[in-house]
């Protein structure tokens, strides 16, 4: 009897469509992940992408998370969006410090 890699790795690929079917997301949601690098390995002949069955699985195991164990730093990306506003604060003058000579008229 096979084992499942094998079976795995002997299935046809899958064309973009077919394959977010199997993620569960939309085809547009797969193209942009691959655009920017995230989604899972692909395989691009004569302008058209295709995705192995096997590297689809392994890129569902490498973000797997065990509960109650602390994630580590390196998956994580930085905050999304509008950058924060930064309040400027005005400086605090001393009351026991002498006046300075520029300030009084």
């Amino acid at each position: 009897m096979p084992n499942a890699n094998e079976n795995i790795a002997s299935h046809p690929p899958l064309t973009t469509a077919q394959a977010a079917e199997f993620l569960q997301l939309h085809p547009i949601s797969l193209a942009r992940m691959r655009q920017y690098g995230r989604g899972p390995a692909y395989v691009k002949r004569g302008g058209l992408v295709y995705y192995l069955l096997s590297d689809i699985v392994a890129w569902l195991e490498e973000g797997r998370v065990q509960p109650g164990k602390k994630q580590a730093q390196a998956g994580k990306t930085e905050r999304r969006g509008r950058p924060r506003k930064v309040t400027p604060v005005a400086p605090v003058e001393d009351a026991d410090a002498p006046a300075s000579a520029g300030a009084a008229l």
